[in-house]
């Protein structure tokens, strides 16, 4: 199939009017891409440009939400989606988010020659290599593994379990491996691709969000009963652990009679989304630190004294596993602008986010664009009523004409020197952002930031890696996914534990 990123990229390049448009399976798409333009399409009333409507496209096709149940869906959303960004519910979330990763960052990986003995996220690494496992001559034990496998997993289960509680990993096992399917066939699911065409990814997605419904149908449930102070009904034993964020939502769909197969599909792409762009995100800042082993000493020097990493003496012959301590509102995220720059260079090269927009009434899209090569007002394009307009990031954010070598992996271009002659720089996120307006098109991101700053941070204070191929470290190609790019394949990468003091 045709990399619809790459399609869109060269499309921009050849349209007089920065706009261009195409028709799928009978759904027609504008493209809007250049700053000037998206300013000015976000700029018209809901009237004209429905962002709401175009996200319910996303929620029928993707995640399964019924079509019957748009005004349920219209009247509870600006309330339900208020909480996916509210701060006093994402610090929460967060906090719990730190705890998790405290307690088992410094079990990454544990060494353990029998499977039985090893996390399900070290078992998913494929490890070998155990038998270097034993110390000699001072040198950290070693082990060898998939590290994608390894960090989707792990990071997985934690957002996961911190979002939803543990019971829900526990009653549906599958739940990362059926995300994942669900990702991994979205792109046919948006276009509207006949299930019964014989695409294997496209049937697992089907049967993927088949489970998920489930899943959280009966999630659902047992937070309305425990809501009611009713009993639980067995399996499922405790739902204490559930995130505030996901019991303030579920008491918007209780007071407006939400039925399942609209809050259903709703938490699921809060769920998926905050998953896949998590484990990506994680995995690609990691890799290209990796990749550029003079970034990781700057990073651990910045970020030394907001991940801590301790070795408690030996006592027996028992030697503890190392404990980590975290801080992010007041450490990573404003005192580290370095590693802030290198997860948003990631972002930018890795986001396929989009926004969808619904066309509600006719209306001519046209903006001066004040660019070196061009200062003439282009003919206006024509938005009809009944279309989508899309506005996809990544052909922003890949553009040379607005930065330059898009390719190439720079965190520099996120850091400014001080303002007040100290040689010190400062993070600067705006060349993210499109004519001032908001960063993100997804209200998780909010949230995740911190989360994978604190994971990235957290790996770094306690775990070496080394590529396990003598040719050193190459980067894995990139595939469609929802809201970040995916490694097209996997890398073997050598973990040993640092030493600590």
């Amino acid at each position: 199939m045709v990399d619809p990123e790459r399609l869109l990229e060269v499309s921009s390049y050849k349209s007089p009017h920065d706009v261009f448009a195409f028709e799928i399976l009978g759904l027609k798409f504008n493209v809007v891409y250049t700053p000037k333009l998206v300013n000015a399409l976000f700029q018209k009333p809901a009237t004209h440009a429905n962002t709401t409507l175009g996200n319910w496209l996303f929620l029928t096709r993707v995640f399964g939400a019924n079509k019957k149940r748009k005004n349920t869906y219209l009247i509870s959303r600006n309330e339900a989606h208020a909480y996916a960004t509210n701060d006093r519910l994402r610090n929460l979330l967060l906090s719990s988010a730190l705890k998790s990763m405290q307690e088992h960052v410094p079990n990454l990986v544990s060494f353990a020659s029998s499977i039985v003995d090893q996390s399900f996220w070290e078992r998913s690494g494929f490890p070998t290599d155990i038998s270097e496992a034993s110390v000699s001559n001072g040198t950290p034990n070693a082990v060898e593994v998939n590290l994608f496998s390894l960090v989707r997993n792990f990071v997985g289960y934690i957002t996961v379990s911190t979002l939803m509680g543990s019971d829900l990993m526990e009653l549906y096992p599958r739940v990362l491996e059926d995300i994942w399917d669900l990702n991994n066939g979205f792109k046919y699911l948006l276009l509207g691709v006949p299930r019964w065409i014989p695409i294997p990814s496209l049937t697992r997605a089907h049967i993927a969000r088949f489970n998920l419904l489930i899943g959280m149908k009966a999630f659902h449930q047992a937070i309305d009963r425990l809501a009611t102070g009713s009993e639980l009904d067995l399996p499922w034993r405790d739902v204490s652990d559930v995130s505030e964020l996901m019991k303030e939502t579920s008491s918007i769909w209780r007071f407006y009679a939400a039925p399942p197969d609209v809050k259903a599909p709703c938490d699921l792409s809060l769920l998926s989304t905050a998953t896949i762009e998590a484990q990506a995100l994680v995995f690609w800042t990691l890799v290209h630190l990796w990749n550029t082993p003079e970034l990781v000493d700057q990073v651990r020097s910045e970020t030394a004294a907001f991940a801590k990493g301790s070795q408690q003496p030996e006592q027996c012959g028992f030697t503890e596993a190392p404990r980590l301590q975290l801080t992010v509102e007041n450490g990573l995220s404003r005192s580290c602008p370095l590693l802030k720059a290198c997860y948003y260079e990631c972002l930018r090269l890795y986001s396929t986010s989009m926004a969808i927009i619904s066309i509600e009434e006719d209306f001519a899209l046209s903006e001066i664009l004040k660019e070196p090569h061009s200062g003439m007002r282009r003919n206006p394009f024509s938005m009809k009523a009944g279309r989508f307009a899309v506005v996809p990031l990544s052909v922003h954010y890949h553009d040379s004409r607005f930065f330059e070598s898009p390719s190439e992996f720079r965190p520099e271009r996120f850091l400014n020197s001080a303002r007040d002659g100290q040689e010190r720089q400062t993070f600067d996120g705006t060349p993210l952002l499109i004519e001032g307006k908001g960063l993100f098109f997804c209200p998780t991101r909010f949230r995740l930031e911190n989360e994978i700053l604190a994971f990235v941070a957290g790996i770094l204070a306690l775990w070496d890696f080394d590529p396990a191929d003598s040719k050193g470290w190459s980067l894995p190609g990139r595939k469609q996914s929802i809201g970040v790019a995916l490694p097209s394949t996997d890398i073997r990468v050598r973990l040993r534990r640092r030493r600590l003091s």
